[in-house]
């Protein structure tokens, strides 16, 4: 109800809450933008309103490249602790991308595959920055401060939020199943099982990522500094943090 209906599918920069609104409702009307690159002409506050993510649900997502071009994007809010696929986007396909972005004032609640960038990724993240005072939380599993499964790559992220879920919960990522580069987390973790500093559970490479936020796994079980379960090699990896489990 709050989007300019003036912005359409031709218009790739964006430069208010309610353009970037607009190009969400877009994306869950069908509108991929595969091939075209999406912009942030400015700084955007979102806090006037609870966000709808851009990508609802396995089946829609966004395949274009979303530049945030060093801009940040204020005061994202969502409650849906009953909803899957919630983050700034919910669903970024193989062919779409998230770089050069940060986030502050987050507090998100949903289900499952919740994050701050994405919920769900298969395409690439880098250069994105969740900021410390950020709250993000799951009620179910795959949940992470910048997204909640990883498919694919995840390069330079940093994760500063407060996450916590019930299982596959990670400071970066609740599930990191492909390369991670250079990613590192300052917020506190917190989960009944799976619970990683860096990554819930790691089943690609983690490389020069490394955490220094509390982690606790209130059932006692599968906690890690870097990764409560890794099936890929970890290299030059550090914690830092202080490990409950």
């Amino acid at each position: 109800f709050n989007r300019d209906t003036n912005f359409t599918a031709v218009m790739t920069v964006i430069s208010n809450a309610e353009q970037f609104a607009q190009f969400a409702w877009l994306v869950n009307g069908g509108e991929t933008y595969l091939g075209k690159t999406v912009s942030l002409a400015n700084d955007i506050d979102l806090s006037a309103h609870y966000w709808v993510p851009a990508g609802s649900n396995f089946l829609v997502r966004f395949e274009g490249p979303f530049d945030g071009a060093g801009h940040a994007v204020h005061g994202l809010r969502i409650n849906q602790p009953t909803t899957a696929y919630q983050g700034l986007f919910g669903n970024v396909g193989a062919d779409g991308s998230v770089r050069n972005l940060t986030v502050t004032n987050v507090d998100i609640i949903g289900q499952y595959y919740v994050g701050s960038i994405a919920g769900r990724s298969f395409g690439t993240l880098s250069n994105c920055t969740v900021a410390a005072s950020c709250s993000v939380s799951g009620t179910a599993y795959s949940v992470g401060g910048v997204v909640g499964c990883a498919e694919g790559t995840l390069f330079k992220c940093f994760n500063g939020a407060d996450v916590t879920g019930d299982s596959a919960v990670g400071g970066v990522a609740g599930e990191a199943n492909n390369t991670t580069t250079n990613c590192h987390n300052g917020g506190a973790v917190r989960a009944h099982g799976s619970v990683g500093g860096v990554a819930g559970i790691a089943l690609g490479a983690l490389s020069d990522c490394s955490n220094s936020g509390a982690v606790v796994s209130v059932s006692g079980e599968d906690a890690g500094g870097i990764a409560a379960t890794a099936q890929g090699r970890l290299y030059r990896c550090i914690n830092r943090g202080s490990v409950e489990g």
